[in-house]
């Protein structure tokens, strides 16, 4: 075998190995959207009923979801009566952990409501992630839809023994 030949079969398996390296890596992952209030939670959570009864309870307007993996986003309909009722109700679930911001449906955080009139807009979403920590929510008010002087964010419970 000559140099040449040894050195071009070479340069063909440096070719074939560099572009396996440049293609794109494959990501399975699970998407979709939810038409009632879902979460993932890691198997033996404490309190995961209790934080589901919540999030589905009619008196709430579940306004749809959507989900990636164990990130998801639930969004609600309502006013800061109905809102205040369910930050309390959530907060009184034994280690919960909840969050609260303020948008003007403009910003990444309520993306579902960037192309609606604030008539039309959610009242909140709210985002949880079960594999960073499955006892947080965020909650994003949509201030278009309730002001942020209405809202009366609650005090957490501890988290149990």
């Amino acid at each position: 075998m000559s140099t040449f030949t040894h050195i071009r079969n070479s340069g063909i398996l440096l070719l074939f190995f560099c572009s396996g390296l440049m293609a794109p890596p494959r990501v399975h992952a699970l998407a979709g959207t939810l038409e009632y209030p879902s979460l993932s939670f890691p198997s033996g959570f404490p309190n995961s009923e209790e934080i589901m009864k919540v999030l589905s309870d009619k008196k709430f307007h579940f306004a749809g979801g959507s989900f990636i993996n164990a990130v998801s986003k639930l969004r609600y309909e309502g006013n800061a009566v109905s809102l205040n009722e369910f930050l309390s109700r959530l907060a009184a679930c034994k280690g919960v952990k909840l969050s609260v911001s303020f948008s003007d449906g403009k910003s990444e955080l309520i993306t579902d409501s960037e192309a609606k009139t604030p008539e039309q807009a959610e009242g909140w979403t709210l985002g949880h992630n079960a594999w960073g920590d499955p006892s947080a929510f965020h909650i994003t008010v949509d201030t278009r839809r309730i002001p942020e002087k209405e809202v009366k964010v609650p005090k957490s419970s501890p988290p149990p023994p």
